[in-house]
């Protein structure tokens, strides 16, 4: 009864609208919006700051955290629970976790190259290394949220970057002084991710890496 969902349609060809309205009158409060410039910023943007509105007009004094969510993106139960947990227990402006894949992703690779749990274990190897600060904490749209005013002091979403606007969000967190924590759950989302991945050759467990940090530890093991 904590939660409302929005959803912004753009320019969706599907059925996206008829079943959202479906579960209209459900015990969670459901917005929907049509955002009629495509792009996944400028979408992101108007779902988050209509929160914002719907905030600063009807309780203002209260906390209340804007959780981004993508529509590929399977969650797990108590999700909501874990980032709600994280900013009540701490002083975070903004929280994210990791993100995981579908379980026939690595079977195919195991199937064609004999490497077992590849991806799965590219996850666990991204929360350690962010767990233990080796690695910086990219603020991504299946996995992240943000306080209202947090959201605010950093004027929202960049609704004019191509891609990489949840990225930015945190980067703008941080340019600010705020604080942002890493939760303990993974989601499960599209095999396009783990697509990109393979092709670039890169993945957030790896790219993120906080290469001073791995410096000071370095130098500390050979000091010992």
């Amino acid at each position: 009864n904590k939660a409302e969902i929005v959803i912004v349609d753009n320019n969706s060809n599907d059925t996206t609208r008829e079943v959202v309205k479906e579960y209209h009158n459900r015990p969670t409060p459901l917005w929907l919006l049509s955002n009629p410039v495509q792009g996944i910023a400028p979408t992101r943007k108007m779902g988050m700051d209509a929160v914002l509105a719907h905030h600063n007009e009807n309780d203002p004094s209260s906390h209340r955290f804007i959780v981004m969510a993508d529509g590929d993106t399977m969650y797990p139960p108590h999700w909501l629970d874990i980032i709600y947990n994280k900013f009540v227990g701490t002083d975070a402006d903004m929280v994210t976790g990791i993100y995981t894949y579908p379980k026939w992703i690595d079977e195919q690779i195991y199937a064609t190259t004999d490497i077992k749990d590849f991806f799965g274990r590219l996850s666990l190897l991204a929360y350690f290394l962010m767990k233990n600060k080796l690695s910086n904490l990219p603020t991504i749209g299946a996995n992240s949220a943000i306080e209202v005013e947090a959201y605010t002091a950093v004027d929202g979403i960049n609704k004019d970057l191509p891609k990489g606007s949840d990225h930015d969000l945190g980067l703008k967190v941080g340019r600010k002084n705020g604080k942002i924590d890493l939760i303990s759950a993974a989601v499960i989302t599209s095999p396009r991710r783990a697509l990109g991945a393979i092709v670039e050759g890169i993945d957030f467990a790896i790219t993120n890496i906080n290469w001073r940090n791995f410096g000071i530890i370095f130098f500390s093991l050979i000091l010992i």
